[in-house]
């Protein structure tokens, strides 16, 4: 995510920008807000479902913070919030994460292009070859 030539002062700045960014409109009130009216401003969308990068009950505040400016019916959105709770969020590869994703576009494109592609086999192979590649 940084250059590996950065100096402690780049680093600590990447770091403050990725806290500021990320991260600060799910701790301050003021910054959510802040964001959420300069989005209605700009004619953005407020009050989007999504993924919490902190916690369930971090993010359960950030939307109390927002609710007055939310301009999305959340409820159009509950098949995916209900998922959120019952598929488990599963990491990345710690290692060779490129060669994994590069490995599995054929096995994605082949599914969403061919109505009749074989899926169960398409994914066991695409399994089997990953696996391969984790344990290099």
């Amino acid at each position: 995510m940084t250059n590996p030539k950065s100096t402690p002062e780049q680093l600590l700045a990447a770091a403050k920008w990725v806290d500021f960014y990320y991260f600060g409109k799910f701790t301050s009130k003021d910054t959510a807000t802040a964001n959420a009216q300069a989005l209605i401003k700009d004619g953005g969308i407020v009050g989007l479902p999504g993924l919490s990068p902190l916690s369930a009950d971090v993010y359960k505040q950030y939307r109390e913070w927002i609710a007055d400016d939310t301009n999305v019916d959340a409820s159009h959105f509950t098949s995916y919030t209900d998922s959120l709770t019952k598929i488990p969020l599963i990491p990345e590869p710690t290692t060779r994460a490129q060669e994994v994703y590069a490995d599995l576009a054929s096995t994605v494109q082949a599914v969403l292009t061919d109505p009749s592609a074989p899926i169960e086999p398409l994914v066991k192979d695409a399994s089997s070859r990953i696996e391969r590649i984790i344990s290099q």
